[in-house]
């Protein structure tokens, strides 16, 4: 992870691994890198989410692209079962100051939760929902058949 010295990245990677139990996030390898020579790994930015349009600036406090201020990123990096570019989480806009819910929320999108779902977007940012989905993921191997699927339960 490259934070940016974006204040608000550690202590939701802090949550998230303490919520799950182990160590997940490499904080040290690319930290000092330069941005421009970072050809794998999360790069957090600060006044860089996306906001369309026309948009609702409180709906679009954070993303997950392959660039600061854009929308769009590939799931291909993201395959297969490991970050293969650098994935950008953008924090906020120039109407909008992300919480650390919302933090949380796109660190999620990074580690691989591409769609929202109940506990994930669809309602809050994070949500009771959200832990239990984020540790089946990730105690699972990669290309674990659905049928044998083990659910990892986490206590909210």
């Amino acid at each position: 992870m490259k934070t940016n010295g974006e204040a608000r990245a550690v202590p939701a990677m802090d949550a998230v691994e303490a919520k799950l139990g182990y160590v997940i996030f490499d904080r040290a390898s690319i930290e000092s890198a330069d941005e421009a020579t970072i050809t794998r790994g999360i790069v957090f930015r600060q006044g860089t989410a996306y906001l369309p349009a026309g948009g609702n600036p409180q709906a679009f406090c954070g993303n997950v692209s392959d660039a600061p201020f854009s929308g769009g990123w590939s799931a291909s990096m993201l395959s297969p079962g490991e970050l293969t570019g650098r994935i950008y989480v953008n924090l906020d806009n120039p109407q909008c100051v992300a919480d650390g819910e919302i933090v949380i929320h796109e660190i999620g999108h990074a580690m691989g939760l591409a769609t929202h779902f109940k506990g994930f977007g669809d309602d809050d940012a994070i949500g009771p929902e959200f832990w239990p989905v984020l540790a089946t993921l990730y105690a699972n191997p990669i290309g674990t058949p659905k049928a044998s699927v083990v659910i990892k339960q986490i206590k909210n």
